[in-house]
């Protein structure tokens, strides 16, 4: 009797196992019909599948130290060139991890200049899309970057260190550090004017300028000149909004998607018509930045950037200094041509970089 009833009640507890942990059993077999062997793998098989299930991949995220100087080079498969529209659709494609639910500015049916043809490059931590729109004499070149880590977003000083007095061409400096795409930035040896922060540190101040500083998350944050008026309200802010680096050149174009150009500002005289360079936000970790070949004022160049959907944008020095630069070329055409398709040698760019390591 007491055997009989030890069997029963081994059996029971077998038969419950699956109904403690939550498992039906498949209809076609249940665990009692099987050998205890196949019985023990059968549930062992099941447990792990509800372990698993609900779970989803956790795309990984590269970071790059902030006192890196030379990036990751990127990788040369993943540059590209073209005049067909479906073969930059199929690098948007393939992003659509990295651009996590957001839309590109670029698409299939985005006016170009088949004369430059698109330039891009990808990989699972960048995105990089340059084409060219003509209005008559006018070129518009625009350069589109969305990454996956704010660590990306990086301003390269000639030399390295701030004041340095060194100079170069911006494809120089961009190679230098390995940059996938560099922009022509403030060229803050030239003017002396701004709030200039490097590597979170205040080098320069003055009030005098609209200021753009790049926080941790990598944002655009932007102030109006004479916003900030001492240098311990600087440093303050800094350390308040974990600022990274700022820009000094200005004015500020856009805010909230609304054209807020001033009549008037000091710097890059900003009421005529000259060439133009700027840099917009258009969502987290995504950027849109333009250079214009030809005559307009900086409220004008505002509005070729609303129209591409920007956030907020920035005036960086145009004229001659504005350069888009990607595989050691100077992408825009500039004012002027010549030595080094007419780039102008200067303090500093900015620039985006890949964040796979070399070694894969």
């Amino acid at each position: 009797m007491k055997r009989r009833f030890l069997f029963l009640l081994l059996l029971a507890l077998l038969l419950s196992l699956p109904l403690f942990l939550h498992l039906s059993p498949p209809p076609e077999d249940t665990l009692s019909a099987l050998s205890p062997a196949a019985a023990t793998e059968r549930f062992v098989t099941r447990l792990q599948s509800g372990a698993l299930e609900g779970l989803t991949v956790v795309r990984k995220i590269y970071r790059l130290p902030e006192d890196l100087t030379v990036a990751p080079r990127p990788d040369p498969e993943g540059y590209g060139f073209t005049t067909d529209v479906k073969e930059v659709a199929e690098a948007v494609r393939l992003s659509s991890e990295l651009l996590e639910g957001q839309s590109t500015v670029w698409t299939e049916d985005t006016p170009f200049d088949e004369e430059y043809g698109i330039r891009y490059y990808r990989d699972e931590s960048i995105l990089v899309i340059v084409w060219h729109e003509r209005e008559g004499s006018m070129v518009r070149s625009f350069a589109e970057v969305k990454v996956a880590d704010a660590s990306q977003f990086r301003r390269k000083l000639a030399g390295d260190a701030y004041g340095s007095g060194s100079y170069k061409f911006p494809t120089e400096l961009a190679e230098e550090c390995n940059a996938v795409l560099g922009l022509s930035a403030d060229f803050y040896r030239f003017q002396h004017y701004g709030i200039h922060v490097y590597q979170r540190k205040l080098y320069r101040f003055d009030e005098a300028l609209d200021v753009c500083w790049v926080d941790g998350k990598g944002d655009l944050i932007l102030t109006r000149c004479h916003t900030i008026t001492t240098e311990e309200q600087a440093r303050q802010f800094i350390e308040d909004n974990d600022i990274l680096f700022s820009l000094s050149f200005g004015p500020i174009m856009v805010l909230d998607h609304q054209n807020v150009t001033p009549r008037y500002y000091d710097q890059g005289q900003s009421t005529e018509s000259l060439p133009r360079t700027s840099l917009g936000q258009l969502g987290e970790r995504h950027y849109l930045a333009m250079t214009v070949k030809g005559s307009v004022s900086v409220r004008q160049a505002a509005e070729y950037m609303l129209e591409k959907g920007v956030e907020r944008c920035y005036a960086l020095d145009g004229g001659q200094s504005g350069t888009i630069a990607m595989q050691g070329l100077m992408l825009n055409p500039s004012m002027f041509g010549g030595y080094h398709n007419g780039q102008r040698i200067q303090s500093d760019i900015i620039y985006f970089a890949s964040a796979i390591p070399e070694d894969g």
